[in-house]
This record gives structure tokens, C-alpha cells and sequence, in this order.
């Protein structure tokens, strides 16, 4: 497949790759590269909305030549094609960027015919925004404790490696030691360093995943909640009706 970002809303669409399982929901974006070969499968009762985007070949590098390159370059080449561009691939939160060019380009197609033209900007400006991304992924990388960048980067991939795992997994109560065996770290190098990159423990990161899950259960389809107990994992609804509560700063059965 060529370059593509994806998103999904209404359920979880769960992408394994050669590399790492992906769980794309509500709450973030997935790109893979060029020529990435994966399967998918759809986690919901109800039926699924997904924005998917292609790029032609070769595209992305042109783009980001213009980050890229010394202007007086792009003025002397104006035809370079620049440096092929690989992407990390990991899911990533929704944001002000990506996410409104995404939901501009499904509203667009969704109600009438793309013009060419107004189809070759868009996704322009949407690889833009991806490469722009890979940005907030440097400084992500940068806060972890390496006098080289490259290892810097490396530790940073292994730990998107790990907390997608995570996600994608969260519902079954991975481990540390799981989650630290997919970023091929060992358990305390992964716990603290997902810590410095992330803002919060593997733990924290999985209940969050787990409770979203939650509360779409519980929006979107309205199951009772304490079936949404047993459904993401809980041995008692007391359990789950405290850390829902913690995470949501209100009641599952207020959920409207």
C-alpha cells in the first residue's frame, strides 16, 4: 500500500504490521509507510466511520524538501525531488493540525465530488502537517537521557513500539514485562524512560486506554455499565466504578 494516514471513529481498528500492532480509536491518527503490508480488523458492534488518505508516490519527499533544503536551492533547483521521507509509525493523539485537514478532506468527499485541484493542495498540506508531527516526535525524543541523537531516537521508537502494544492490547491487562518485551527493553528501562517521553507510567497509560474504551461503550452504544465492567476487563464493578470515576471526574451510570 502507499503512504496512508488513517483514522477511525465509533470503534477500534487494529492494525498489525511486520513491527508492532497499532489500535487506531476516536482518539488518534496512524500513518504507514510506503509499501507497509498489515492486516486489520474492526472491534465494534455498531458500524465504523474511517477516514483514510493515499499519497502518490514520491510526494512526501517533494514536500519536505521545502523544510528541508537552503532557499536559495529551491530557487536554483526548483524540480528537486529531495531525500525519500520514512515516517515513524505510531499512533498519535488527534491535534489542531492533522486531525482538521482529515475531517475537512471526509466532509469534503463525503458531500460532493473533490475537485482536482482542491484534492493535490489538500494533500499537500496534509503531508505538511504529517512532517511537521515527526517534529513533536524529535522533541518527544530529545527529553530522554542520551548524549547522541541517534540513540535518543532509536529509545524513543522502541518506546512508541511498546505503548502501542500497549493500546492495541490494553483491554487483555498487559504486563510491563509484555510491553517492555515488544519495545525490546527491559522493564525498568522501559517504565522510566516511557515516563520522561509520555508524561505518565505504561500503567497509567493502558488504564487511560481502557477507560476510553469504556466510555464509548457506554456513549455510543449504551451498554450498561456493568457490563462495561466485565467487557474491558474488571473483576468487580466496584473497581471499575472507582477508577472511572478518578479518570472521568463523574459516575459510569451518569454517562448520557
Amino acid at each position: 500500500m502507499p503512504l496512508g494516514v488513517r483514522s477511525f471513529r465509533g470503534g477500534v481498528a487494529h492494525y498489525k504490521t511486520a513491527t508492532g500492532s497499532y489500535a487506531v480509536d476516536d482518539g488518534c491518527w496512524l500513518v504507514l509507510n510506503d509499501g507497509q503490508s498489515y492486516e486489520l480488523s474492526i472491534d465494534s458492534p455498531a458500524e465504523v466511520e474511517s477516514t483514510v488518505v493515499f499519497f502518490p508516490t514520491g510526494w512526501a519527499s517533494v514536500v519536505a524538501r521545502i523544510f528541508r533544503e537552503r532557499p536559495e536551492l529551491l530557487l536554483d533547483e526548483p524540480l528537486g525531488t529531495g531525500e525519500s521521507v520514512t515516517f515513524l509509525e505510531a499512533t498519535v493523539p488527534h491535534d489542531q493540525s492533522v486531525t482538521s485537514q482529515l475531517l475537512a478532506l471526509d466532509r469534503a468527499g463525503r458531500h460532493q465530488k473533490i475537485q482536482e485541484a482542491y484534492l493535490e493542495e489538500a494533500l499537500r498540506d496534509l503531508l505538511a502537517a504529517l512532517l511537521m508531527s515527526q517534529r513533536d516526535h524529535r522533541e518527544r525524543a530529545n527529553r530522554l537521557p542520551s548524549a547522541k541523537a541517534s540513540t535518543r531516537q532509536e529509545l524513543y521508537r522502541r518506546l512508541c513500539r511498546g505503548r502501542d502494544y500497549l493500546g492495541a492490547s490494553a483491554l487483555s491487562a498487559p504486563t510491563l514485562a509484555d510491553a517492555a518485551s515488544a519495545a525490546n527493553l527491559s522493564s525498568y528501562h522501559f517504565q522510566r524512560s516511557f515516563k520522561l517521553a509520555f508524561g505518565q507510567t505504561p500503567h497509567e497509560y493502558a488504564t487511560a486506554r481502557r477507560l476510553s474504551h469504556a466510555r464509548r461503550l457506554l456513549t455510543d452504544i449504551g451498554t450498561p455499565p456493568a457490563q462495561v465492567a466485565v467487557a474491558i476487563g474488571y473483576s468487580s464493578y466496584s473497581a471499575f466504578h472507582l477508577a472511572y470515576s478518578r479518570h472521568f471526574g463523574e459516575a459510569p451510570g451518569r454517562v448520557t
